[in-house]
């Protein structure tokens, strides 16, 4: 229904602003996206308005994202330590 496309473009913006925060070098802005993405997709999940397989999938690749962007500041820390 009309909250499905309301949550698909809030889930969508949030990938989009990760994407952008992560071409300007915010790596911290880009972190706290695929975090806030992970945590809507999980509510969803919880309040049954994603398949839980969908959710499973989505939550792994935003694990695998958040892991990505937290070596990237990691690395970030390092250089300038």
């Amino acid at each position: 229904g009309q909250s499905a496309a309301k949550d698909q473009a809030g889930l969508i913006g949030k990938l989009d602003s990760a994407s952008a925060k992560l071409g300007q070098g915010k790596f911290q802005d880009a972190l706290a996206n695929l975090q806030s993405f992970r945590a809507k997709v999980v509510a969803l999940d919880q309040q049954g308005k994603i398949a839980d397989e969908d959710a499973s999938t989505l939550i792994a690749g935003a694990d695998e994202a958040i892991a990505c962007v937290q070596g990237l500041i990691d690395a970030q820390a390092t250089s300038t330590a």
